[in-house]
Order: structure tokens, then C-alpha cells, then sequence
């Protein structure tokens, strides 16, 4: 008895390789939104504008001929929460008309958004591509999970909440060169900064358990960790932990997760610390840490 045809096409089919699952596609964020701050720029789509796995690292990978200087944008977290993502950014290295980068990777299952400035006679920035190192074929991390946060080492996503205070860096840190310094003026009672160095995905992905830090203030006070989820849209929420400051050096400031008085921490995209203090005071804020069931030889403690 003859064998249809329709059945031979889909036995062929079936003995065919399957097409490798990328992970690695354009995203388009919606009308009006920006990656970051600064001049809008004209936006392209490269042909060869790309990430891919290649011995556990991702690399990215851009060809163009025009550009004089290409920085890579990258931030971890699904598609979405535009108001607040957090940017993080490398030149991307220069060989022949290829450049490329690395970007590290310690949780595969959380996506990461990316494009790129490209400077040349003219300056434009690519479309935004998001990749799932996993879907990709990442096997293991490039690099172990660290739950520091930040150092205050460098200039990062911090700032003033409207116009009372003021927050810059100064020397010495807790346990580096640099801490971060939250002014109140005089006759004002707070001082509030804004971050979107803490995400959902720590806790949903690593289980985080709480936030931590170093606190130096010369007198008593409060500090407020108020935690947004799905910040700058219609659907925004917070919720808030309080601790008390005893004005000593560098005291250990905790807020655990149940602090939050159990609410849902997936949505999480921005914070604000507030300072409440007589003014005029200031703080200086050092190692923002989350913790969790986790062992970190040399964890700053």
C-alpha cells in the first residue's frame, strides 16, 4: 500500500535538524518611552547586530564600518518597566568592521534587554534586542551571583527625590575609597534618594531574604526603604520598612523581606531610601548588600 505523500513530507520534516532556539530577538518598547537619559537619537537595526553563547560567555556582536566609538547598554530584567531600568554600560572592543562584548551573566533564567550607542559622523543608537541566556544555550553562569549591590565606588543610578537635599560621593567609605552622602538642609526633616539597583528577580530568582547596608550619621534618626513595583506606570504600588538610626559609626542597617509586611516583592523596579533627621545632618550610606540563604566567602559583614 502506497504511503500518502502528505505523510512522506512530514516524516521528511520530522528527520530534519531542528533550528537551534536563539533566545535572541528585537523588542520594541512602547511609543514615547526612553532607554536612558540625554538627546533623543535616530534609531537603526543593524544586520548584524547580535548576541550569541559561545564556551558560557555571551557575547555581543555589531558590524559597521561608520562608527568611531560603540557602547554597549545592557540591563537584566524582561522586557518592560521602562521608567526604571537599570543601565549598565561597556565600550564594546574594535576589530577590523566587528565589534563585540561580553556581558556577564550569574542568574540564566533572567532576560537581558541591550542595544548600543554608535558614535561616528553621526551618532545613532540600534533598536533594543532581549536575549534568555538559557534559551540561548548557556549552561552555567559566567560568573558567580555576588549579592553586593553597590560600593558607591563609582557614579551609579542615584538621586535626589525632589528638591530637598542634596547626594553626592565622599571619602573615606565603610570598607572602600568612597560612600555615598545624603544631605538634609536646614529647617527640613528628610532627604529622599531614588535607585533602580534593586529588582524583582532578586528575590524571585535568588531568593533574597532581605536589603542591608552601613549607616553613619551623627545623630540619631530614621531611615525608610520603600520598595515600588512597576514604577512610573498606572500600575505602580510601594510598600515600606522603617529602621531606627542610633547615630553611632557605620552601624549595620537591616530590613528583611518580611518587614514588607509579607507583600508580593515580584514587580520590584525601583527604591527610595529617605533620611529623617533635624536638618541640618547628613548620612553617609556604604554597602548596599541583599541577603539570603546563601554563603559568600568575604562577604563584608
Amino acid at each position: 500500500m502506497p504511503i500518502p505523500a502528505c505523510v512522506l513530507i512530514a516524516l521528511l520534516l520530522a528527520a530534519l535538524p531542528a533550528l537551534p532556539a536563539t533566545g535572541d530577538e528585537w523588542v520594541e518598547p512602547p511609543p514615547g518611552s526612553t532607554a536612558i537619559g540625554g538627546k533623543a537619537l535616530s534609531v537603526v537595526r543593524p544586520a548584524e547586530f547580535y548576541a550569541e553563547v559561545a564556551l558560557d560567555e555571551l557575547n555581543v556582536y555589531l558590524r559597521s564600518k561608520e562608527a568611531d566609538q560603540v557602547t554597549l547598554f545592557y540591563s537584566y530584567d524582561a522586557p518592560g518597566h521602562w521608567p526604571s531600568r537599570d543601565w549598565r554600560s561597556k565600550t564594546m572592543r574594535h576589530r577590523e568592521s566587528l565589534w563585540d562584548a561580553q556581558i556577564p551573566v550569574s542568574e540564566l533564567t533572567v532576560p537581558i534587554v541591550y542595544f548600543a550607542k554608535i558614535r561616528g559622523s553621526t551618532s545613532v543608537m540600534t533598536a533594543m534586542r532581549v536575549i534568555q541566556p538559557q534559551t540561548a544555550g548557556m549552561r552555567k553562569p559566567s560568573e558567580l551571583f555576588w549579592p553586593y549591590l553597590e560600593g558607591f565606588e563609582e557614579p551609579g543610578p542615584w538621586e535626589i527625590v525632589g528638591a530637598v537635599g542634596e547626594v553626592d560621593r565622599v571619602q573615606p567609605g565603610f570598607s572602600g575609597d568612597s560612600a555615598l552622602r545624603v544631605s538634609i538642609p536646614k529647617d527640613k526633616r528628610s532627604a529622599t534618594i531614588s535607585t533602580t539597583r534593586i529588582r524583582a528577580w532578586h528575590f524571585t530568582a535568588r531568593n533574597a531574604d532581605g536589603i542591608r547596608l552601613r549607616a553613619n550619621a551623627p545623630k540619631r534618626g530614621r531611615l525608610r526603604l520603600t520598595l515600588i513595583t512597576n514604577s512610573g506606570t498606572s500600575t505602580q504600588s510601594s510598600m515600606t520598612s522603617t529602621a531606627e538610626l542610633k547615630g553611632t559609626d557605620w552601624e549595620l542597617v537591616h530590613f528583611p523581606a518580611r518587614s514588607f509586611k509579607n507583600r508580593s516583592l515580584a514587580g520590584v523596579d525601583r527604591a527610595t531610601i529617605e533620611f529623617v533627621s533635624e536638618g541640618p545632618s547628613e548620612i553617609h550610606l556604604d554597602d548596599l548588600e541583599l541577603t539570603g540563604p546563601w554563603r559568600v566567602r568575604g562577604l563584608r559583614r
